[in-house]
C-alpha cells in the first residue's frame, strides 16, 4: 500500500501545506457525516449529487450480493441457477444504464456522435428492460 494513501489520510495523500492538511480535515468530517446519513436514512447528501449513478451502483452491487446469497427461487422459474443466472443478468444490465458505460473507451481513440448515439439507445434499451424485470419480479427479491 502507498503510503501517501491509506486510511488515515481518507485518500487524500500527504498534506504540504496547511490549507491541504484544511482540507483533509474537512473532507474527513464530511465523510463522518455522509457515513452518519447513509446509516441513518439510507442515502447522504452527497449521493444526491450524482443519484441516478448512487442507485446504479445499489441496485447493481445488490443484485449481484443478492444472486450469491439467495437460497430458493420464485415461482415461474424452473431450477434455482435460472434464477440466479436472471438476477446476474439484470445486475450486468443495470451497469449499462449510463451510456458512458456503453463505450469501450480504451479501444475507441476516435469515436464519434454516432457511437454515441448507439450507447444511449443500449442504455434506453438496458433500462426498459430492467424495469420490466423488476416489475415481474418485484416481490421476488427477498430470501
Amino acid at each position: 500500500m502507498d503510503k501517501n494513501n491509506n486510511a488515515l489520510t481518507m485518500g487524500l495523500g500527504k498534506p504540504h501545506n496547511f490549507f491541504q492538511l484544511r482540507h483533509c480535515v474537512r473532507r474527513f468530517f464530511w465523510n463522518l457525516k455522509y457515513a452518519w446519513q447513509r446509516i441513518k436514512r439510507g442515502y447522504s447528501d452527497y449521493d444526491l449529487l450524482d443519484f441516478d449513478t448512487y442507485l446504479e451502483r445499489v441496485l447493481s452491487q445488490g443484485l449481484k450480493d443478492f444472486a450469491k446469497r439467495s437460497t430458493g427461487f420464485p415461482n415461474g422459474y424452473e431450477t434455482y441457477e435460472e434464477w440466479i443466472k436472471d438476477l446476474n443478468d439484470i445486475a450486468e444490465l443495470v451497469t449499462k444504464f449510463n451510456p458512458d458505460n456503453c463505450i469501450d473507451w480504451d479501444k475507441d481513440d476516435d469515436w464519434d456522435w454516432k457511437d454515441w448515439e448507439k450507447a444511449d439507445d443500449e442504455s434506453t434499451v438496458a433500462r426498459e428492460l430492467v424495469f420490466d424485470w423488476m416489475k415481474m419480479h418485484w416481490g421476488s427479491l427477498w430470501d
